[in-house]
């Protein structure tokens, strides 16, 4: 059947490669001096050129039997990653332009990686000496060290060889290997509705992750599907624990995952349209020969309406985000999902009965990001519980404890439903009162405890509490801990050097060391960083760095002495797009990284190492190279803020250009969440750029004349700063109107003045061609298609004829792939299923516009492509191959081919954001959002 979701695709796919792998393997002769036990060494998932230098440094001839055949040992990356068939013509094998490693900070320390999503650490940990740790990350796969102790070079290792893809979930030790080795990670991410990637299951290892095995997960549920369905398929595996009285027992927890993932926000979706399993909480009894559906949480998440939106993508997560056992009687369950109360089985305190019963209600949420989560402990031989009341409201966040988990639910929560109310049993511990102690613990994660919010307790130290999550009031701390149970807290995130080191905000994973509970690993948007495991009193700072903050002697008692960055290495940059110089694509890159600025390629310096460009928030997709002026460089941050540099990247010189798009009110966003939009650059007059919202908005000198920006819009946002104008309409808008008012309709392509169909949403894509000077192509998150054949005229004067019809796909359009030679001819792709819009289905179409007619032709490219979202597509107008950018791998359509393959080898199992290509130079190039920057030399 050629209709096929994606992650089935990835299973599939990965399955063929290693089998045509094992095929030529069993096709060299074997020596006995050589073992064939596939076991990790210093190589990372970006090492296809590690594998020709080791390949190269074997006393025998390149490519020789035995030189392959001893090769084997080490070939397992590559072939774990991405060996399946390639198409034909594309042999090639991608490699990487990293980041190998990135900058660093004047210690030394890289204090900058990708989202941690799970820490595990190993029971041997020593305290001196060797000390194994496993890091689940959100788009770089699974990683270990041995030296999780060290304080500069931890030497990771990629262990993800088999899981079929590098968007993890949740790691978890079996509790009855005393060995370590006995490791369970569950894919797919599940922090974040925008950009947290569906997984292909659960996997164990029964040495250390070396090898991976695939559990069954199949399950029948006739609510959702008439057949068996597999429970994480097109989701994400929050949470893992093994029954430490019967490793025979795991819970899964699964929640809302995405497929489809675009530069541009708002192209990833949620809902298939094919039959989807119920996230909930699954138990199996027999390792995953049987699974049953044993709690899905009661209430659905309550979401604004939103119209601009497109089919299939969602503003929330829902589902399970956390399980526990309770540490006294394993048979007790405690669960918690978003926008729901936490809830327990145990039959033991409810006279027999298991059924899941609220145990702890959200204080002030409104069902809507709102997450309270927990960990338990022993107190006095009592099952103790910590839990931080997560809302998108601020107010209500606070620390609460309960000292006697060991009672009935009904005497810790009263009500039903969206009605219930905790008892006098729960202690509010924070307080806003700013001379309680209890200051120290409110308000931790502003508007976003939903996406970052940790409760961790080591173990048998029940009054010692860590909380993380985005940062304290006042004092910016990302992680507090206690140890007077949670009466008060002091700073964790921030150590007593004279400088002091800063760890990243956006705190989810805590782990601590099993010798030494005064250690902790913590795992976050910037990677990961361990404590010293010493605590110091920096008191005397009060005056001088918080002007003596009420509660500062409290919150900076007892701070870690010092903090180690265990980033080096550990290479899981989340791009949201790539960018290169035309003049030195390989040698001058850009990109934007999810949390963690705007990085680069500068073109001086060790090529290995990428430098901030732009410290700045979120890296968005509208950054870039001036195509004809070097040292002219734009990036971009999050809420759709754009920069200029017109010295070659000078932190000093950055100037803000987006005044005039702020200051019209537009829409900026397609989610409730904070948009990210495109910057595209014309070939044909190199100093005009072009960037949509409602209106498609152009600037004609790069933002605006360099004195100007330089001399005033350094510092600040003033709607001055820029000289962008809307295309098609009349501007400045009229006195007192709103983006809705008719007399702005003209030119905005989302509006009914185009049309009564597909309306609202954003521009999500406007390309050039280089073939003329007048073309334009733009598209919205609907599906609407224009294109203009005056783009270059006064922006007034800009027209725009709507060339999309009700047979074609009304879903996001992820990029419009302008013909270089034939302004009339464009590639198109689209994210999504067909399965949304059964009668418009279609991934990429070949446009032929008629400028005669109006009208354009509309000729599908998807062959044997199936349901599968496509997130960006690139055309090599010299072979005439197409390629397409997806969740797992690259693929081409050979010109004249009647099927798609994959394109090249080498290329990492990634999400991928973005892609350009380089014809004059035979270069394609990508960018991951989780494993870096790629190219491909063509053929």
């Amino acid at each position: 059947m050629k209709t096929i979701i994606a992650a089935a695709l990835a299973v599939v796919t990965l399955g063929a490669g290693v089998w045509a792998w094992e095929q030529r393997q069993r096709a060299v002769p074997r020596t006995p001096a050589v073992s064939p036990v596939l076991t990790p060494d210093n190589y990372s998932p970006l090492g296809f050129e590690d594998l020709l230098a080791y390949e190269r440094a074997y006393p025998g001839a390149v490519g020789s039997p035995l030189v392959i055949q001893a090769n084997a040992a080490k070939y397992w990356v590559f072939q774990g990653i991405a060996q399946r068939a390639p198409g034909a013509g594309t042999l090639g094998a991608w490699i990487s332009l990293g980041p190998e490693t990135t900058f660093a900070d004047a210690s030394g320390a890289e204090t900058v990686s990708g989202r941690v999503s799970a820490l595990a650490v190993s029971p041997r940990c020593e305290r001196s000496g060797a000390c194994r740790l496993w890091v689940g990350t959100a788009g770089g796969g699974v990683w270990r060290t041995d030296k999780a102790m060290h304080q500069t070079d931890p030497e990771w290792r990629w262990i993800g060889r088999g899981l079929g893809t590098n968007s993890i979930g949740s790691l978890a030790i079996d509790p009855g290997d005393r060995s370590g080795n006995t490791l369970y990670v569950g894919t797919g991410e599940t922090n974040q509705p925008n950009n947290s990637g569906a997984g292909t299951g659960l996997y164990r290892s029964t040495d250390g992750g070396t090898r991976w095995a695939r559990l069954p997960t199949m399950i029948s549920d006739p609510i959702v599907s008439a057949a068996p369905i597999d429970f994480t398929s097109t989701r994400g595996i929050a949470s893992v624990v093994v029954d430490p009285s019967n490793p025979q027992t795991v819970y899964v927890g699964t929640a809302s995952a995405m497929l489809g993932m675009t530069g541009v926000r708002g192209g990833q979706t949620q809902t298939t349209g094919y039959p989807q399993p119920r996230v909930g909480l699954y138990k199996t009894e027999n390792r995953g020969q049987t699974w049953t559906l044993i709690w899905t949480p009661p209430l659905d998440p309550v979401i604004p309406p939103n119209p601009n939106i497109g089919a299939g993508v969602g503003d929330t997560m829902f589902g399970v985000r956390l399980v526990k056992l309770d540490p006294r009687n394993s048979s007790i369950i405690y669960a918690t999902a978003w926008n729901n109360a936490i809830h327990r089985s145990a039959p033991s305190l409810e006279g027999g009965d298991a059924s899941f019963k609220p145990v702890f209600a959200v204080v002030g949420g409104a069902r809507f990001r709102d997450l309270a989560m927990f960990d338990l402990t022993v107190k006095s031989g009592r099952t103790r519980m910590y839990v931080y009341n997560g809302t998108e409201s601020v107010t209500p966040q606070a620390l609460y404890r309960l000292d006697n988990a060991d009672v009935a639910a009904a005497t810790l929560v009263t009500g039903a439903a969206t009605s219930l109310v905790n008892t006098a049993s729960w202690r509010k511990m924070s307080s806003d009162d700013t001379s309680s102690p209890g200051l120290t613990s409110r308000r931790i994660c502003g508007s976003q405890c939903f996406y970052d919010l940790v409760v961790a307790v080591p173990e048998n130290r029940p009054d010692t509490v860590v909380v993380g999550g985005l940062a304290a009031p006042t004092f910016g701390e990302p992680t507090i801990r206690s140890t007077d149970g949670g009466e008060s807290f002091s700073g964790f995130g921030r150590d007593a050097q004279a400088t002091r080191n800063d760890s990243h905000v956006d705190v989810r994973a805590v782990v601590f060391h099993p010798r030494d509970p005064e250690i902790a690993w913590v795992g976050s948007d910037g990677g990961v960083v361990r404590n010293d495991g010493t605590f110091t009193s920096i008191t005397n700072r009060c005056s001088s760095q918080f002007n003596n903050a009420a509660q500062c002697q409290t919150m900076l008692a007892r701070v870690p002495t010092r903090l180690y960055f265990l980033n080096k290495g550990l290479q899981t940059m989340q791009f949201y797009n790539v960018a290169v110089d035309p003049a030195a694509p390989l040698t001058r890159v850009i990109g934007g990284l999810q949390d963690n600025g705007t990085i680069w390629l500068s073109g001086t310096g060790d090529p290995r190492v990428w430098t901030m460009l732009f410290p700045s928030g979120d890296g968005t997709s509208a950054s870039g190279f001036h195509p004809a002026r070097f040292g002219v460089v734009f990036a971009s941050v999050q809420s759709n803020q754009y920069f200029v540099n017109f010295r070659n990247g000078d932190l000093a010189w950055w100037a803000r250009i987006d005044g005039p798009i702020r200051a019209s009110g537009e829409r900026e966003s397609i989610t409730q969440s904070t948009g990210r939009q495109f910057l595209t650059f014309d070939r044909a007059r190199p100093d005009t750029q072009f960037t949509g919202f409602q209106h498609v908005w152009r600037t004609q000198n790069n933002g605006g004349s360099q004195a100007s920006l330089e001399a005033s819009c350094r510092t600040g946002a003033a709607s001055t700063c820029g000289d962008w104008l809307p295309l098609g309409v009349a501007y400045p808008f009229a006195a007192g109107s709103t983006p809705s008012s008719a007399s702005r309709l003209p030119g905005d392509l989302t509006s009914t003045f185009y049309g009564g169909d597909r309306t609202d949403g954003l521009i999500v894509a406007a390309e050039r061609t280089p073939a003329d000077a007048s073309t334009l192509w733009a598209a919205t998150n609907k599906g609407r298609l224009f294109i203009s054949r005056n783009a270059d005229a006064a922006a007034a004067a800009v027209t725009f004829t709507r060339i999309d019809t009700g047979a074609t796909p009304g879903r996001f359009v992820t990029r419009i792939f302008a013909s270089r030679t034939d302004p009339n001819v464009a590639f198109v792709s689209y994210s999504g299923f067909n399965a949304l819009t059964p009668t418009t289905p279609g991934h990429i179409f070949r446009v032929v516009y008629n400028p005669g007619t109006g009208n354009a032709t509309f000729t599908s490219m998807d062959r044997d492509l199936g349901d599968l979202p496509v997130n960006t597509i690139a055309f090599d107008d010299v072979t005439g191959d197409l390629y397409a950018a997806t969740d797992f791998a690259p693929l081409v359509l050979v010109n004249g081919a009647a099927q798609w393959a994959i394109a090249g080898v080498g290329h990492p199992e990634a999400l991928m954001v973005d892609m350009e290509i380089i014809p004059e130079r035979r270069l394609l190039i990508t960018a991951t959002h989780g494993l870096g920057i790629y190219y491909l030399t063509l053929r």
